[in-house]
């Protein structure tokens, strides 16, 4: 059986993949879906949604003060699945509440504003044996975030929001330093023989605002395609290189791995939002969620706004003020024409799901 070796890259906005050398170079012989909205736009929702294949509303994870709320004793992941099926488990993270902890036999915590993670990291990766699952967490966006963004600006504050160029050009300063991490270990990972045994996933947490909206210097705060959009690359010895657009979510990435390595769901824990993207040939209704520690309505103990999505439309709620806002994403990509009514029947759906689903 294959081992498992995942890296994600904080923050990495899907527009700006193709600035980052070596990750295009890992795409072009991996399966790429680029069609992947996040089930929430900040770290720790959106990796226990991850590992879980469920949306944060289900998982328990659906604050920054639920973090340590995982529902382990209903939701089985993906590490406990692969610690079961023989797998040492390891994992390097920016925090301890990253990810839900079971599972794993070593869980490092690097010093983002020290360490040198392209070193450690290969560290890492020379002292595994025996079958394995390697989680790498790439943290310096966000360690240039908290430093260039969150520790001068406000989300409320006009600064940030008026100088959109110069956030765009900051933003873009970060990937030089994505591509030199993924140099090193793409290359650690291919010196060692990793790639002819092992299934490498590199994938995008959440997006980053620029400065589009304001109330949102960061992320988190919204839930607008800036911040929703991510993706997933998959490379797994004998699969033809591809892209797939569709549309899918970050909770499918869970099932794909465990039907790549042919390990069936257990039916004594709940049964994931998430489905295999292997067969993926048509768009996907997807949800995400939020609730921010900054912006305009903070909601740190439960996520307040709502967003269901189809490639074409979205539907928004937000629990505080109780308002609904409407896109067609077709005719306003950048969702600069907001609708307080649904407007069409995409949008009487999306409305429909949201109140179903979260019981609106």
């Amino acid at each position: 059986m294959m081992n498992v070796i995942m890296i994600t890259m904080d923050g990495l906005r899907r527009d700006h993949v193709s600035k980052i050398k070596f990750l295009n170079s890992f795409i072009a012989r991996s399966k790429f879906y680029s069609g992947i909205i996040t089930a929430a736009p900040y770290t720790i929702a959106s990796m226990h949604a991850v590992f879980s294949g469920t949306y944060p509303s289900r998982n328990g994870v659906d604050s920054y003060y639920n973090m340590f709320r995982f529902k382990k004793n209903k939701f089985k992941t993906l590490t406990q699945y692969l610690k079961d099926a023989g797998y040492n488990c390891t994992a390097d993270v920016i925090n301890d509440s990253i990810l839900p902890r079971d599972g794993f036999d070593a869980f490092g915590i690097h010093d983002e504003n020290k360490d040198d993670l392209a070193e450690r990291h290969e560290t890492l990766l020379e002292s595994m044996n025996g079958k394995f699952f390697l989680y790498l967490h790439y943290s310096n966006i966000h360690t240039g975030l908290i430093k260039d963004v969150q520790k001068r600006y406000t989300d409320m504050g006009p600064e940030f929001f008026a100088m959109s160029k110069e956030n765009k050009q900051r933003y873009e300063g970060y990937m030089a330093g994505c591509n030199a991490y993924l140099e090193r270990i793409l290359s650690k990972i291919s010196q060692l023989g990793y790639d002819s045994n092992s299934i490498i996933i590199i994938l995008s947490d959440h997006g980053v605002s620029l400065g589009e909206k304001n109330g949102e210097r960061m992320y988190g705060c919204f839930v607008f395609d800036y911040t929703l959009k991510t993706f997933c690359v998959i490379n797994m010895p004998g699969q033809p290189p591809a892209e797939n657009h569709y549309q899918a979510s970050s909770v499918d990435i869970m099932p794909t791995i465990l039907k790549l390595l042919g390990i069936k769901l257990e039916s004594n824990f709940e049964k994931p939002d998430g489905e295999p993207l292997l067969s993926l040939n048509e768009n996907r209704l997807v949800f995400s969620e939020t609730g921010g520690l900054g912006g305009p309505w903070p909601s740190h103990k439960n996520h307040n706004v709502f967003c269901a999505r189809l490639p074409q439309a979205k539907a928004v709620y937000y629990k505080t003020p109780d308002k609904w806002e409407f896109y067609d994403l077709k005719n306003d990509p950048d969702e600069t024409m907001p609708s307080e009514k649904p407007f069409g029947e995409a949008e009487k759906f999306l409305m429909a799901e949201l109140k179903k689903r979260y019981g609106l």
